[in-house]
């Protein structure tokens, strides 16, 4: 049972507004594009998991996405939190344009190529491991089911 639905992230619909009303010819553009194609391609991402768990039968599961949670000190965000009285389970999805390159020698930066360009992403691994040590320090409530 989807208990938090998934929205169309606020900064993606200012990008989107923003692209609409800015002229052709205005220098920020292409970059206002990029940006866009990233959140964009976010978004989706997110989105490709939805129709997935919803073969979760309903009774067993609790589906929260786009969470805000603060550990104390920092807030964070989870992409989707799936809850069941065994388990919790973090999936951060990651959909991006381009070409990704893995490092196989580690887990380094990883490069990728969006039109006529390289940038590097952090390491993902650490992002899952921050998030991980994030929602621990969490004092919620136990899940009593």
């Amino acid at each position: 049972m989807i208990i938090k639905p998934r929205k169309v992230p606020l900064h993606l619909r200012k990008l989107r507004a923003l692209e609409r009303r800015l002229p052709h010819s205005h220098p920020k553009r292409p970059e206002i594009e990029r940006d866009t194609a990233k959140w964009s391609a976010g978004y989706k991402g997110e989105q490709s998991i939805d129709d997935p768990l919803t073969f979760l039968p309903p009774h067993d599961f609790r589906i929260l996405h786009d969470l805000h949670l603060y550990d104390g000190s920092h807030y964070f965000q989870i992409d989707t939190l799936i809850i069941s009285s065994c388990f919790l389970l973090i999936i951060e999805v990651i959909n991006i344009s381009g070409t990704l390159i893995f490092d196989t020698a580690g887990f380094a930066d990883k490069p990728r190529n969006f039109v006529y360009s390289t940038e590097l992403f952090a390491e993902t691994w650490k992002d899952i491991a921050d998030n991980e040590r994030q929602s621990v320090n969490c004092s919620y409530p136990p899940v009593l089911w």
